[in-house]
């Protein structure tokens, strides 16, 4: 039996739409002055919805990806958003709740080929 994972990514985003909270990824470039000292500049704002992996396991018995430190925050976002985890040129920065976090990780749930959502861990901002 072949199962179609499609119709479980279409629930993935249905569940994420019902439960999720308001979320605004920012991608924010990094720059580097003759000294070596790091500016972030903010790029345009993209706002979505995620929901806390607790939520999300409760519904479809997912393990999360990686170790989370204490203090951080497993959200899931829809697999069509682009974010990645911190580069020397680019990071990224989640308002969840009004409060700011650095992305320190992000991973595909894949199956089968075909992602079904993303897994991003949050620290809150200094």
């Amino acid at each position: 039996m072949t199962i179609d994972m499609t119709k479980s990514r279409s629930s993935i985003r249905n569940l994420i739409d019902s439960y999720g909270s308001t979320t605004t990824i920012t991608p924010m470039t990094i720059t580097k002055d003759k000294w070596g000292d790091k500016t972030e500049s903010d790029g345009s704002d993209v706002d979505t919805v995620s929901i806390p992996f607790d939520i999300f396991s409760e519904k479809f018995n997912f393990k999360q990806v990686g170790d989370i430190n204490e203090g951080d925050l497993t959200l899931i976002i829809k697999d069509t958003e682009t974010i990645a985890a911190e580069s020397e040129e680019i990071r990224y920065k989640i308002t969840f709740d009004s409060i700011e976090y650095d992305v320190t990780s992000v991973e595909d749930y894949d199956i089968s080929g075909i992602t079904l959502a993303k897994q991003i861990i949050v620290k809150k901002r200094d």
